[in-house]
């Protein structure tokens, strides 16, 4: 009878193992383990993740189901104590270390963004998962509502999480970005909206040879000191340099700008975007 590999077991097949059994042996994580290694517990959870499950139960019964393939899965005997055990004590840092190893396997050999630059491009941003505040009473977010951030850190290069912090709903944005230590090298060009404008945090970002584009508040005090280069490219209006002249935002921020201010056609409205680098054409500050 011929045997034909499942889709299951083709999605295992795409996991660097033998990296992770080299983190196993290093962090001794099975280290007094009779039979539920660390690798089944990779497997049943990757199963869990993949199929919906939302319980314990749930996993070892459409486990149970499929028990004829177990055995080309390396798995047997498991029990829903045995996964709730190995899940509260064994060291999470093992899979997080897997994860990483993937990445950096996926993002050099996955497709590049079209713009026309070389600089390693990523995007911040969050999105507000709603929760029941009754199951979840950690998740606070209203009154009467809860909820958890995904503050997610996006290479353009593949469309890959490079970075994802979990917290309850009511952490505002650019303070986990603040607070993180971002993986972002030197002439990368970070893209957020204006919920990331804290001006000593982009300086930071500055110092570190780090670009960023966002859009510029309307508020903002700013004073206008000349113009970086004609508008040139076809949706350009101003390409102009300028400083912070608030009482605060000065201190924080000491340096010049960029401010490119682009007429979008499909949406029809008038967009200003504030940038510390200037090296790049104004209609490619604005495409990004």
């Amino acid at each position: 009878m011929s045997y034909s590999s499942t889709v299951f077991r083709q999605l295992i097949n795409l996991i660097p193992l033998r990296q992770f059994h080299e983190e196993v042996e290093h962090t001794g994580a099975d280290r007094y383990t009779k039979h539920f290694t660390t690798k089944c517990q990779l497997i049943v959870n990757l199963y869990a993740q993949a199929s919906g499950k939302t319980s314990l139960r749930d996993v070892v019964t459409g486990l149970r189901v499929q028990n004829m393939s177990w055995y080309h899965l390396g798995l047997k005997n498991i029990s829903r104590s045995q996964l709730s055990y190995v899940n509260a004590r064994r060291d999470y840092r093992i899979f997080q270390n897997l994860y990483y190893r993937a990445f950096s396997h996926c993002a050099a050999i996955a497709p590049n963004h079209r713009l026309p630059l070389n600089n390693p491009i990523h995007v911040i941003d969050s999105s507000l998962v709603p929760l029941c505040l009754e199951l979840f009473p950690w998740a606070k977010y209203r009154k009467r509502k809860g909820a958890l951030k995904l503050h997610t850190l996006l290479d353009l290069q593949g469309t890959i999480p490079s970075f994802i912090v979990v917290t309850d709903g009511r952490q505002h944005d650019v303070k986990v970005a603040r607070e993180s230590n971002l993986p972002l090298s030197p002439d990368s060009i970070l893209v957020m909206d204006k919920a990331y404008i804290d001006y000593k945090w982009l300086y930071a970002l500055h110092s570190k040879g780090v670009f960023f584009v966002t859009r510029a508040m309307d508020n903002r005090d700013c004073r206008i000191i000349g113009q970086h280069s004609p508008a040139d490219g076809k949706g350009v209006l101003k390409d102009e340099i300028g400083l912070l002249c608030g009482p605060r935002s000065s201190i924080k921020y000491p340096e010049k700008l960029r401010f490119v201010t682009y007429y979008d056609e499909t949406t029809e409205r008038t967009l200003t975007f504030m940038t510390n680098n200037f090296q790049l054409p104004a209609k490619t500050i604005a495409m990004i």
